[in-house]
């Protein structure tokens, strides 16, 4: 007799045809499929890219329809939301392998559309439902399955060995999938992220891609981006939502409104309401993110290279700014936990984030030269924490004196300020700013600072210049230019220290 599945959430009105699709008979032996077929495969491709005949592997991998492996992709999560059962004795375990083999080898499977589409899978099929982000509901019997599932990602030997490190990696490919595709796809990767953190054996994974600068630096500007367009998105939503409510809290003006008129505001109200729910979910948990990665002194350490310490510095105190700063009252809306707005819990993940570096004099430059950066800043950082909790004393006094170290950082700068005009040959052609580590563009012969180059690459692989496809691994270094520069700065360094001696000498 055949089982009845429906109705389901997944499927509450279902076809003839979906009904004669979803025979849970038909699914098992489906499932049983996937197992032998993603068995061949890893043995045809990820098998021996494991050996020296990696030539083998790529021929394959150049032969092979994509669909083959998406199929497989699409056809798991299919089961797994419509009838979860069928996966509790299905063999699983060939296709996870192949699943985490296809992450950790790019140079086989290329896409980041399809690397990106496993991410989405691990996070629907294999994380426990009590971890998904979204609280997405599930059966009785799918929760029972996870226990199942949820062995592969912490037990794997194949998962232990590289599952982090891919899934960093592809955070930042996802990058050329589109926006909203984009917004999804680490959306999932940051949940399975965060699981795997908990787990000593993953743990240490993490450390990995840290040693590899180009891997690390698109991580991590793909971390940062993220946060900068939601944080950027939220704050200006924010603001109308409180507009709104307001109006609407002011009975007879707004019953006094024409009704279309009022149609058309509440239409926008609600539009921005989703927009805000949903961007900050994803937005809390990049943060969430930044802040325990960081708290890993091996992942910390490539954050301070001069590429990625100024940007990561503006990214944590714009939010900052944003949530103590002067247009704080601006974004007090009524009932935040509904917008999944946390302000409290958001700023004490971004001060924390900043505690990590507390000891790091080359971050208190960074922030004293962010233009987000005032003095008293972190000062009312300090008190608006031990306002509202959250934070232990002494994470409350190494604030204060990281205000002070922020501050002298500062005054030193403004004390070495050259105060004299820069030869053009020594100054970046797009920021016109001195350039410290100029490297030369092959495609249009410009010389750039190599940290502003790098970040244009991350978001568009072309020369600024020409258009013409570049990467970092094109970049020329320019050691002589590089110490012209140096040896210019030390001289102008040297004329103003005497020009203030000899001010001082005669009592100006």
């Amino acid at each position: 007799m055949t089982r009845i599945l429906f109705p389901s959430p997944a499927f509450p009105f279902p076809s003839p045809q979906e009904i004669s699709l979803l025979e849970p008979d038909l699914l098992d032996k489906a499932m049983v499929f996937v197992g032998g077929a993603a068995a061949w495969f890893s043995s045809q491709a990820f098998d021996a890219a494991a050996t020296p005949d990696l030539a083998a592997a790529l021929a394959f991998c150049s032969r092979c329809p994509e669909h083959l492996l998406e199929d497989l992709l699409v056809l798991v999560k299919f089961v797994g939301r419509a009838h979860p059962q069928s996966l509790l004795t299905a063999p699983l375990a060939p296709f996870f392998d192949l699943c985490i083999q296809a992450l950790t080898r790019p140079q086989l499977v290329h896409s980041p559309h399809l690397r990106a589409k496993i991410g989405d899978l691990l996070y629907l099929v294999f994380l426990p439902p009590e971890e998904r982000l979204d609280h997405s509901s599930t059966s009785a019997a799918a929760t029972r399955g996870h226990s199942v599932y949820t062995s592969f990602l912490l037990n794997n030997p194949l998962a232990q060995a590289s599952l982090a490190p891919a899934l960093l990696l592809l955070y930042g490919d996802v990058e050329h999938t589109g926006f909203y595709d984009k917004l999804e796809h680490r959306f999932h990767i940051a949940a399975v992220l965060k699981f795997l953190w908990r787990s000593p054996e993953h743990r240490r994974t993490f450390r990995r891609i840290s040693s590899d600068t180009s891997q690390f630096t698109s991580f991590a500007n793909g971390l940062m981006n993220e946060t900068n367009a939601l944080v950027a998105s939220v704050m200006e939503k924010l603001p109308e939502i409180r507009s709104v409510q307001l109006q609407m809290k002011d009975s007879p003006a707004w019953a006094a409104m024409p009704e279309e008129s009022r149609n058309e505001i509440m239409e926008r109200h609600n539009d921005n309401e989703r927009s805000v729910s949903s961007s900050l979910l994803l937005c809390n948990e990049t943060i969430h993110m930044l802040m325990y990665l960081t708290s890993d002194e091996a992942v910390r350490k490539p954050f301070l290279a001069p590429a990625l310490s100024p940007r990561l510095a503006n990214t944590l105190l714009s939010i900052v700014d944003k949530l103590v700063g002067t247009k704080g009252l601006e974004i007090k809306v009524e009932n935040p936990d509904a917008l999944n707005f946390k302000p409290k819990e958001m700023l004490r993940e971004v001060a924390l984030t900043i505690l990590h570096f507390a000891g790091e004099p080359a971050f208190h430059t960074a922030l004293s030269e962010s233009g987000y950066y005032h003095e008293g800043m972190l000062g009312k950082v300090q008190q608006t924490m031990k306002r509202v909790g959250g934070m232990s004393e002494a994470q409350l006094e190494a604030c204060t004196a990281l205000e002070t170290a922020v501050a002298s950082a500062a005054e030193k700068a403004e004390a070495e300020d050259l105060g004299v005009e820069v030869p053009d040959e020594f100054l970046d052609p797009l920021l016109c700013t001195l350039m410290k580590d100029p490297v030369r563009l092959p495609t249009s012969g410009y010389a750039m600072e190599r940290a502003a180059i790098e970040q244009h690459l991350l978001n568009q692989p072309t020369d600024p210049f020409n258009r013409q496809p570049l990467s970092l691994t094109d970049l020329e270094p320019l050691p002589e230019l590089k110490a012209k520069i140096e040896t210019w700065v030390e001289e102008q360094r040297l004329s103003k220290r005497k020009e203030k001696e000899e001010k001082e000498a005669h009592g100006v």
